[in-house]
């Protein structure tokens, strides 16, 4: 072999491993990403399951939106990357799966439809808070395919009971942790919340009541989850909201009191202006593609030096 053959060589190798450091070890820049609608599950916000003694495919309206917008992201991680053994069947089904998990717990105190199950965001009437539907979501995951799920969130508050509580960021979501998620090919999750004043002398517990110790007279926490579907830098965002989940919705976020703000308007519900974001979740493959592909190209890098540094000591 000639000299110059063997420099050319060695120069591919040699900038094969320059690409693959570079690759591992760039600072990620976050570009406007938005999904489309079919990428997504397009499951209500319901219950089709037999759990609680419901007769199999009776309907049950919600609320459920936690169950089901996870469901309806785990859809986007099987039609993106081929997980197909995360889902139960379709996205109904997926979103019963999960209903069905969180209903281990003994949170219902009546008999179906009336209320038996409970997917909000934060607690309800009758109970089922943040803790539960999180492990939920993560104990079926890992049910349905241990060890090729990531899980990630921003979750302000308590975590203690919280499983793989150390794949939790204790603080709430920020637009910059929005962009990350999105623009690496995750699915995301985002629980939101707003007050509003109950019927006089009633104690409120509609759909969305999200405080089980609401008084007559007393104003309500009310919650509501949503699966992101894409966000862009300026806080233009899209949305999947399984309450009415025939297409995307749009928004803008703001900011107040250190919350992600936006209005939220789905055609469904009343429309609420100024509602704040309080946590968000997350799921990816493991590892991501991209990721993988790095360490590829840094093992053939690796190779090349070697075999580049035998050719130099023939």
């Amino acid at each position: 072999m000639s000299e110059s053959t063997s420099i050319r060589r060695s120069g591919g190798f040699v900038v094969a491993l320059a690409v693959a450091i570079g690759l591992l070890f760039a600072v990620p820049v976050c570009a406007d990403t938005f999904n489309s609608y079919a990428d997504y599950g397009h499951a209500t916000n319901g219950y089709t399951g037999t759990n609680g003694g419901n007769a199999a495919g009776n309907y049950v309206a919600g609320p459920y939106c936690g169950a089901t917008s996870v469901a309806n992201s785990l859809q986007f991680l099987a039609n993106k990357y081929g997980l197909t053994n995360l889902m139960s069947g379709t996205a109904e089904q997926t979103r019963d799966a999960i209903v069905d998990m969180e209903t281990l717990v003994d949170n219902h105190t009546s008999d179906p439809p009336n209320n038996t199950y409970d997917g909000t965001g934060i607690t309800g009437s009758p109970p089922v808070d943040n803790r539960t539907i999180w492990n939920s979501k993560v104990d079926y995951i890992n049910q349905k395919a241990a060890g090729q799920v990531k899980v990630e969130a921003r979750i302000p508050g308590d975590l203690s009971g919280y499983h793989q509580s150390g794949s939790i960021e204790n603080s709430v979501p920020d637009l910059n942790w929005l962009l990350e998620q999105i623009d690496a090919g995750q699915d995301v999750e985002m629980a939101f919340f707003w007050t509003e004043p109950p019927p006089a002398g009633d104690v409120v517990n509609d759909e969305l009541d999200a405080d089980a110790t609401d008084e007559p007279g007393e104003d309500s926490v009310e919650a509501h989850m949503v699966t992101l579907t894409g966000v862009d830098a300026e806080g233009g965002f899209q949305y999947l909201d399984p309450n009415e989940p025939g297409g995307l919705l749009g928004g803008t976020f703001g900011m107040e009191d250190g919350y992600l703000t936006f209005n939220w308007n789905n055609g469904n519900n009343d429309p609420v202006d100024g509602v704040k974001v309080y946590q968000a979740w997350a799921e990816s493959p493991t590892p991501l593609p991209s990721t993988a592909a790095a360490g590829l190209l840094l093992v053939f890098g690796r190779g090349a030096y070697r075999k580049l540094g035998r050719a130099r000591a023939a």
